[in-house]
């Protein structure tokens, strides 16, 4: 047993936050959120609002998921570390949930202009 490599709580502490379900879910919708804005920037022929716009619609439940794992009061390094990625995770989820609206609002396509007939 002290032959047993110690475990490195300061690793963990930063690993940890992404390894629940919402932090999977936080992990691979950043990279979606990502992916769809260098696709939209470089590729011109794929432009779409539709999944921008589907991408920042399933943010806001993984938003609300990862801010019950807030805690403001943790006296510990390593949960004053989780609670400082938890936080982390959240304004990047903002700023790609921010990025999404503006390009599905940029690319959506104009309402017909209808003009009244007159009697």
């Amino acid at each position: 047993m002290m032959l047993a490599p110690t475990i490195s709580w300061q690793f963990w502490s930063w690993v940890w936050p992404w390894l629940g379900e919402s932090g999977l879910a936080c992990l691979a919708l950043l990279v979606a959120s990502v992916t769809c804005v260098g696709t939209h920037l470089w590729v011109p022929a794929k432009r779409t609002s539709s999944l921008p716009l589907a991408l920042a619609i399933l943010l806001v439940p993984v938003m609300l998921a990862r801010v019950f794992y807030l805690t403001f009061d943790a006296v510990d390094p390593a949960t004053q570390t989780m609670t400082a990625v938890t936080v982390g995770q959240l304004v990047a989820l903002l700023l790609c949930g921010l990025t999404l609206i503006v390009l599905a609002a940029r690319t959506m396509p104009a309402l017909p202009h209808v003009t009244p007939s007159s009697p």
